[in-house]
């Protein structure tokens, strides 16, 4: 019954206990990481859109009166515009194309949003590049009968979310330590009761018969213990009943052992009177008490042993 360390822990009861903390701590935190990551990636998405969106219509409204007056070009007009934040403008005026800047044109304006444009008053779309995320909003100018396509990028946005995705990340690991540690606690307390009667056990088995377990307040343990001492007690008495047995048993023969040892010494003495079937007769009868007197001597050690009371050995007795 003993528990040895590197089994124990590698199959036991111990390492399921921590590997059950550290499971569900694990799982917990990645799904609060999820959660919390698209909860957080939808808001600020939602909040950029709206503020980009908010800025498209200031900068289309400033084109829109521009255009409006008598004999403006809008190529001219939109070298003189200066679009809010780090977005650029992108303008179709008819089949022509026109672009505040050379990166961006009429490539970078996705299809579905210029249909979008062509039936809606207003449409955004978020397109993926090479350079990163970016946010399409257009529009349609009806006085000057434009499509007003204003494209920002979304790159710190993405260096925001990817911080979070970082920050959320270390701290489901910190947690799942943390759940870890905290599972290798509880299974030392769980375990401590087994291991408390694993070495009472062993005690016993040694011969310590007087080990118990301790008392405890536990309501789950308190049968435990009671059950457990009331066998060692049971155990202890049997042993006890047993080895004052073999003591009763040892002392009964003692006399008839006393008076087959004096009777045969008797009849030892007078060997040469005897028949040669009483001489024959004789010696069995000495090699069977000899086997007796050594039974007896066994039992007499055995009682010692057991710490049963043996009084001294009677005259005749090896």
């Amino acid at each position: 019954m003993a528990l040895r360390g590197p089994t124990f822990w590698g199959k036991g009861l111990r390492a399921r206990i921590v590997l059950g903390y550290a499971a569900g701590t694990l799982l917990v935190s990645v799904v609060l990481v999820v959660v919390t990551f698209l909860l957080a990636r939808s808001y600020l998405l939602d909040q950029r859109e709206a503020s980009l969106t908010r800025q498209a219509f200031a900068d289309a409204n400033v084109l829109d009166s521009r255009l409006a007056t008598a004999g403006a070009e809008v190529g001219e007009v939109l070298g003189e515009l200066v679009p809010s934040g780090s977005a650029d403008v992108v303008l179709r005026s008819a089949d022509a194309w026109y672009s505040s800047s050379l990166d961006v044109g009429a490539r970078d304006i996705p299809e579905d949003l210029q249909e979008l444009v062509g039936t809606e008053p207003a449409a955004s779309v978020v397109v993926e590049t090479d350079d990163g995320p970016r946010l399409v909003v257009g529009l349609t100018l009806p006085s000057a009968d434009v499509e007003f396509y204003e494209v920002a990028p979304l790159t710190e946005l993405r260096q925001v979310l990817n911080t979070l995705a970082a920050v959320l990340g270390a701290g489901a690991l910190a947690a799942t330590a943390a759940g870890s540690a905290f599972g290798v606690w509880a299974s030392r307390r769980a375990v401590q009761p087994l291991e408390q009667v694993a070495g009472a056990a062993t005690r016993i088995a040694g011969g310590e018969l007087t080990t118990r377990l301790p008392v405890t307040d536990d309501p789950d343990l308190v049968g435990i213990v009671a059950s457990f001492n009331s066998m060692v007690d049971a155990l202890a008495a049997r042993i006890e009943r047993d080895a004052r047995f073999v003591g009763d048993v040892s002392h009964e023969l003692r006399s008839p052992l006393t008076t087959l040892v004096t009777s045969v010494e008797v009849l030892g003495a007078r060997r040469e009177e005897l028949s040669p079937r009483g001489r024959e007769a004789l010696a069995m009868v000495e090699g069977e008490l000899t086997r007796f007197q050594r039974t007896l001597e066994d039992l007499l050690q055995l009682a010692r042993l057991d710490g049963a009371p043996v009084e001294g050995r009677p005259s005749g007795c090896p």
